[in-house]
């Protein structure tokens, strides 16, 4: 699992993005996890590599949100929505990566 906390720079971004494809390549299960405002990576000019991911099953990509008010309506489709509380919960058991 990936976790992102913050909108990296560029470059960064780009290398980020290789490491899950090469962790893809491999046939290891990713998990990429964006929090706080490194959701705006999904909206973006690099979105569609993002999305891509999810959309070709290399990856799950997820969405934190720390206000429950929050219905995650924008997501793009293959995105999922989780409440930073259910954080600990789901990803227990997996090994991660803080980017």
């Amino acid at each position: 699992m990936v976790s992102i906390p913050a909108p990296p720079p560029q470059r960064e971004a780009r290398e980020l993005l290789e490491l899950v494809l090469a962790a893809a390549s491999l046939d290891l299960p990713v998990e990429v996890v964006f929090e706080n405002n490194a959701a705006s990576l999904l909206s973006g000019p690099a979105a569609g590599a993002w999305l891509q991911l999810a959309e070709q099953g290399l990856a799950s990509l997820f969405v934190v949100s720390t206000d429950d008010s929050d219905p995650f309506d924008s997501l793009a489709p293959g995105v999922t929505g989780l409440a930073a509380a259910e954080l600990p919960l789901r990803f227990a058991q997996r090994t991660w990566i803080r980017a």
